[in-house]
């Protein structure tokens, strides 16, 4: 039987374009193939390498250097890719991930000096709060810039309440009867004047209740002054 035959069909195509590389290593054209496929090959390239050793019988040195190529390649494409940054839009995408219930973005006027945007979230139960408070918290860490501000859970203790002050961003999590006891969207959107607003029922708003994104975050609008 063939060497080539001895891949199952989802690997079959990644063990083509190793042979492929590897039988073209003295034709000067190694590192064209690499640029192009490094990113596909490289997750599973160490169980190809086993295989190739036994069944090919490649010698170590031309395995050796195919591997210490593509290793640098797919540092060059790691080194090069930008990561996202922690944002508004980034925020809400994550909250929307971790099934976040009826998001509220606020955001505030620079006169206030406290954040840019307050968010209240509501969620299923305790542990869904505390999940995605976790959640929030660790993603922070992962992309903060250097010189951002530390930021940590505040009422861990509790089982209806958790916030995370990022400096610009500050997060509620609510379980819904807490925030219904507390109408923190009224508390930071009413003017003195606003009365409209204050007698509108948590029916009539929409599912999300978002000020101030993007348009392809958000359907409403709006900055409290």
């Amino acid at each position: 039987m063939s060497s080539r035959c001895i891949m199952s069909a989802p690997f079959s195509k990644y063990w083509f374009l190793l042979l492929n590389i590897l039988e073209q290593f003295h034709h000067n054209i190694l590192s064209q193939i690499v640029e192009k496929h490094c990113s596909e090959i490289f997750s599973i390239f160490s169980v190809v390498l086993i295989m190739s050793v036994g069944v090919l019988r490649f010698n170590s040195s031309q395995l050796t250097s195919v591997m210490m190529l593509l290793t640098f390649k797919w540092q060059q494409q790691e080194k090069n890719t930008v990561p996202p940054k922690f944002n508004i839009d980034l925020v809400v995408a994550l909250l929307r991930q971790e099934n976040a219930k009826d998001i509220c973005v606020i955001q505030l006027s620079p006169e206030i000096k406290y954040c840019d945007y307050f968010i209240i979230v509501s969620g299923f139960s305790t542990r869904h709060l505390h999940a995605m408070a976790n959640y929030m918290l660790k993603m922070y860490k992962h992309l903060k810039e250097d010189g951002g501000p530390h930021a940590q859970i505040e009422g861990k203790e509790t089982d209806d309440w958790l916030c995370i002050d990022f400096g610009d961003i500050v997060v509620h999590f609510m379980l819904p009867e807490t925030r219904e006891v507390y109408e923190l969207e009224k508390l930071w959107t009413l003017g003195p004047y606003d009365d409209q607003l204050a007698q509108m029922t948590p029916q009539s708003l929409p599912k999300d209740f978002i000020f101030g994104l993007t348009s392809n975050s958000s359907d409403h609008l709006e900055t409290r002054t």
